[in-house]
């Protein structure tokens, strides 16, 4: 750079023009650069937040097609989305899908998917000091203006347990409707107690949590009571399983022993086609353990939407025509005289024919992947039931076959006993829901604490009492 003297004796170096042109230049292409930088930051921002809104619209769309239809289409119905949250999940490069993400263990698996709950248990996200002065303990159940408790959660009405004082509960129990709710059910934080979800337990007994439930990474500090919770997701000593209760109950059969039954192995129900959910059931294996003599399993494709995959590919009904002809020939009621009873996973890995083996005295073979079982904290379900994954269906009946009669006649009364005590009706269901609530305090409030009954090794009507 050439600089020029001002006068003799001046140290001052004083640039020349051609310097002052560069120095020009050099700035209108800073100013250039900035406004290019502000430019394109609009974009990206108007890009993230018109994703954001098609993720919200198009997770408001509905369909026409019936329920049965609607489990055949690949669409997570009614998981409207938190704007904020969303908008913050989109705008991190930590949460953008990659080559890798695409490859997950748990990809092309039914039941399995990723996690995306809040990282919750009771020490970061229940507040005990709610609960600490209170002698009793309640529940307050509430919800959007439309929904009603489900099932046999509404038995909670007349029990002690429910308050109509929100300022003297302990629990706040939020119920989620079954069937989808259109456009989208209102999330929880639209209730005016919600607080972060702060004691707060969203109950739902639908097929899958998508269905109705909200998008599981805007529940706060809310724990989970569902039929549908999976391994790989929930949260243990906070999140509790609860079972589908059972449409038919047949207990004139539970005296009968376990090897004096006129079946071994049954199960009669639906075969589901078409990649879904419990398409197991139409795996050559599952079907090959029928012998017509002490095994049988009739299924058939009689199905809202079997019917329609038969109708486009006829191919996919493979079979069918067989087992509808083996269905008819044997009755429900007939078929629960058995010793073991089959209880396959369906549009769920929960069944209601858990509940519906068990009430006949019949021990239940599970065949399910990633399933939590009901109310874990007060049964022990390995002395009950037997499980197997839908991969391993081939080794159930040399499994069951294995089995001395003194470990049927155990396994028997340990379930008669927990049918007995947890299972057998509404009410009996609802004080199981409230005593797996109060175990989460695991004695910290000695108010709540209560006796539960332990089998003894006689009758499975004989019973201890213990303190937790």
């Amino acid at each position: 750079m050439t600089y020029s003297i001002d006068n003799i004796g001046t140290k001052a170096l004083i640039p020349t023009k051609g310097t002052v042109r560069l120095r020009l230049l050099l700035a209108l292409l800073c100013i250039v650069g900035l406004l290019l930088i502000a430019f394109y930051s609009e974009i990206a921002q108007v890009l993230r937040f018109s994703l954001l809104q098609s993720t919200i619209i198009c997770s408001s769309i509905t369909t026409d097609q019936s329920l049965a239809h609607q489990d055949n289409v690949s669409v997570a119905a009614c998981t409207c989305s938190n704007t904020s949250t969303d908008l913050l999940t989109l705008s991190s490069p930590s949460t953008q899908p990659d080559d890798e993400a695409a490859k997950q263990w748990f990809a092309n698996k039914f039941w399995h998917m990723e996690n995306t709950f809040p990282l919750c248990s009771m020490d970061s996200c229940f507040n005990f000091s709610r609960c600490a002065n209170m002698a009793n303990f309640r529940i307050y159940a509430y919800g959007p203006p439309y929904y009603e408790p489900l099932s046999y959660l509404a038995a909670l009405n007349s029990t002690p347990w429910l308050t109509t004082n929100a300022s003297e509960a302990c629990l706040f129990l939020v119920t989620m409707p079954t069937h989808h709710v259109r456009p989208c059910p209102p999330h929880p934080s639209t209730l005016p107690h919600w607080n972060g979800g702060l004691n707060h337990v969203i109950a739902t007994l639908a097929d899958r949590w998508s269905i109705t439930a909200p998008p599981p990474h805007t529940i706060g500090n809310a724990s989970v009571l569902a039929s549908c919770l999976y391994e790989t997701t929930h949260r243990p000593g906070f999140d509790i399983s609860i079972p589908l209760a059972g449409k038919t109950h047949l207990t004139h059969l539970q005296s009968l022993k376990p090897w004096d039954r006129k079946y071994f192995l049954t199960f009669r129900g639906t075969r589901y086609l078409g990649h879904k959910e419990g398409n197991f059931r139409s795996n050559p294996a599952m079907r090959a353990m029928h012998n017509g003599k002490d095994v049988v399993v009739a299924v058939t494709c009689n199905q809202v939407t079997n019917n329609e995959i038969r109708e486009q590919n006829p191919d996919a009904g493979k079979g069918c025509d067989e087992d509808e002809s083996r269905f008819k020939r044997y009755g429900f009621r007939e078929l629960m005289n058995s010793t073991f009873g089959l209880v396959p996973a369906g549009r769920s890995p929960s069944s209601y024919r858990l509940i519906e083996t068990m009430s006949t005295g019949s021990i239940p073979v599970l065949i399910s992947d990633n399933y939590v079982k009901p109310f874990e904290g007060l049964i022990q379900w390995h002395q009950c039931a037997l499980q197997f994954p839908t991969s391993e269906i081939a080794r159930i009946l040399p499994a069951l076959r294995a089995v001395s009669r003194e470990e049927m006649k155990r396994r028997q009364r340990y379930c008669l006993f927990i049918y007995e005590e947890y299972l057998k009706d509404d009410v009996a269901l609802v004080s199981a829901v409230v005593k797996s609530l109060k175990l989460r305090f695991y004695g910290m409030l000695p108010q709540f604490n209560e006796a539960l009954p332990i089998p003894l090794s006689g009758s499975s009507k004989e019973m201890k009492v213990s303190r937790f």
